[in-house]
């Protein structure tokens, strides 16, 4: 997760068991950034007041799911080049 003011300074936050903390923002405006791979790409405009110590902001990050597909002959031999083979599923798998 990464943090951008309004001067394009960069704070990083990394995120574990779906929780983050950064410390040392300033009361302003940012654009908070969700990147990360099997995730959507995601941006988030944020003020900080600074009325508080602390202050909580939650996101929600989207799975952006990867699906593998492989096509076949009617023999089960790969149509595009050489791929790996796993378990050979019938045609119409």
């Amino acid at each position: 997760m990464t943090w951008t003011d309004a001067r394009a300074s960069e704070a990083v936050a990394e995120v574990q068991d779906g929780a983050y903390a950064i410390a040392g923002l300033h009361a302003g405006s940012y654009v908070v950034g969700l990147y990360n791979a099997g995730w959507q790409s995601e941006q988030f405009d944020v003020a900080l007041t600074g009325a508080s110590p602390v202050e909580e902001r939650n996101f929600t990050a989207r799975a952006n799911p990867t699906i593998q597909i492989r096509l076949i002959s009617a023999d089960g031999a790969p149509l595009f080049g050489s791929m790996p083979t796993r378990s050979r599923c019938p045609v119409t798998c």
